[in-house]
Parts: structure tokens; C-alpha cells; sequence
């Protein structure tokens, strides 16, 4: 009985044990010679971005992938300078449940793009930098976390369930942000100009400063800009979207009947449905 005990103990044990054991992978290193400006990322990657300084970051990038699917992965280099990363096929049964998806670490010489779709997440470390425009672009379920940099100009693109979280923007001019879906835009942002375009059941959630606001709402999407200092603020708000403002010179705003539009902050908003909240 006790031996028949131990056989069956063991047949459980069996397939645990074959379970815990990581496939084995393979790490690719390319474009430590090339100048990057950009990052394309689709599919299911969990990347580490940075920015070259010139002594303990040097520009390139690497990927560690099953074996199995290196035949499978797509590490390119596009004429715009930017390092492309996807998979030629669906592969997405590897990395379901408790499976580790693929790593990269991309060390951009600067950040004028950044593309992130499917489940890929991205995490930033240090501060990237472009003197000109910085395109910053997140669909499906992607994520970009902890990202800080300064640009000449931002644009801002999230939809379907992506977020980027906690970022750290320094803008010269003028930024736009364009949420949709049930996507999250959050962090600080201090700019010259700034248009906020929010639909769906998306949202927006900033601290920081602008010289001048544009919102435009709709759906049922809302914009935490409480914390958010504007001198001058206009904004048209439909369907059951919702806005907390802090206006400092003045501005105006078209409310819904179900939206709403509350504001602190020592200026003057005008407008029907337009309530002060201190």
C-alpha cells in the first residue's frame, strides 16, 4: 500500500516538476553601431527603455526569447531609425497564464517615437530627450510606465485598454493627448499649449502646468486636471464626460446636460453648467 502510495505521488509530482522548468532561451543583441530614435514594439514583450548618456548606457538593443520561437521573432532596424520588435505569427499561447514573456532592453540614443500595441508593457528608466516632436502611441492592453522626458513638441495617443502611468513630461510648445476607449493617460505634464481629446470611457488624470487648455469630451471619459494649473481654459463637454479644471486667468466651457465642468483656481470659467468647486 505504501509503495503504491509513493507511485502515485510521484505521477503528480512528475508534471509539476516539468511545468517549474523555464524553456531554455537565447538573447540577441543588435544595433549597438546604429543611431535609434525610436521603439516599435507589438505583441508581448516586457521591455526596459533607456536613453544613452555616453558612459554606462551605450545605444543598442537585446531581446532574450524562448528558443523555440527565435526563428519566429522579428528584430529589425526601419529607415526612420527606429528598432522594430514583433512576432512573424501569433504566439500569443506561449505566454499565457503564468508564462514569462520575451525581455528587451532598448538603450535609444533619443526618444522621438514609441509605439507600443498588444500586450507588450514598456518601463522607463532615466530621462529620454528630443529637441523635436516625441510621438508616443499605446493600444490593445499595452502599457508605458515611469516614463520622463522633455521634447519640443508631444503627441499623445492611447485607445483600447493601454495606459500610460506615472509619466514625467517637459514640453517647449505645444502637446496634445488623444484617449479612447477605456484608456488611461496619468502623471505630470508641464507644457506651453495643451488639447485634450477624451472619448469613450477613457481618462485623463495630470498634475503640472499649461499656458493655454483646449478639452474636448465626449462619452462618458473624464479629465482629472484639478492639480493641473491652466491660465486660460475652453472646453466642450458632451454625453456624461467630466471635468475638474484649475484655472488661473479664465476661460469658457460648453456643458451637456449630463456632463459636468468644475473648476478651483483664481480665474473666472464662464459658461451654462459650469460650477466653481471652491
Amino acid at each position: 500500500m505504501k509503495k503504491l502510495l509513493l507511485l502515485v505521488c510521484c505521477a503528480l509530482a512528475l508534471p509539476l516538476s516539468i511545468l517549474a522548468q523555464e524553456a531554455p532561451t537565447t538573447v540577441v543583441e543588435k544595433y549597438a553601431d546604429r543611431t535609434i530614435n525610436g521603439v516599435i514594439i507589438a505583441g508581448a514583450f516586457d521591455v526596459q527603455l533607456a536613453q544613452a548618456d555616453g558612459a554606462s548606457r551605450k545605444v543598442g538593443a537585446k531581446v532574450e526569447v524562448q528558443q523555440e520561437l527565435a526563428d519566429k521573432l522579428v528584430f529589425e532596424y526601419t529607415d526612420e531609425g527606429y528598432v522594430r520588435l514583433s512576432f512573424k505569427n501569433d504566439v500569443s499561447k506561449y505566454f499565457t497564464g503564468s508564462k514569462k514573456k520575451p525581455q528587451a532592453w532598448i538603450t535609444v540614443s533619443e526618444l522621438k517615437y514609441l509605439n507600443v500595441t498588444g500586450a507588450s508593457s514598456v518601463v522607463c528608466t532615466g530621462i529620454c530627450s528630443t529637441e523635436g516632436d516625441l510621438r508616443i502611441l499605446t493600444s490593445g492592453t499595452a502599457s508605458v510606465n515611469l516614463l520622463e522626458a522633455s521634447a519640443g513638441t508631444l503627441h499623445v495617443e492611447a485607445s483600447g485598454t493601454s495606459n500610460v502611468s506615472d509619466a514625467k513630461l517637459t514640453v517647449a510648445g505645444e502637446a496634445v493627448a488623444e484617449v479612447s476607449g477605456t484608456s488611461k493617460l496619468s502623471g505630470t505634464v508641464k507644457c506651453g499649449d495643451v488639447k485634450f481629446v477624451v472619448s469613450g470611457v477613457s481618462s485623463v488624470t495630470l498634475a503640472g502646468e499649461a499656458a493655454k487648455a483646449e478639452v474636448e469630451m465626449s462619452g462618458t471619459g473624464s479629465a482629472d486636471l484639478e492639480h493641473f494649473a491652466v491660465g486660460e481654459m475652453t472646453a466642450k463637454v458632451s454625453g456624461m464626460g467630466k471635468v475638474k479644471a484649475n484655472v488661473t486667468a479664465g476661460g469658457t466651457a460648453e456643458v451637456s446636460t449630463m456632463g459636468s465642468f468644475r473648476y478651483t483656481g483664481a480665474g473666472l470659467v464662464t459658461g451654462k453648467g459650469v460650477k466653481r468647486l471652491d
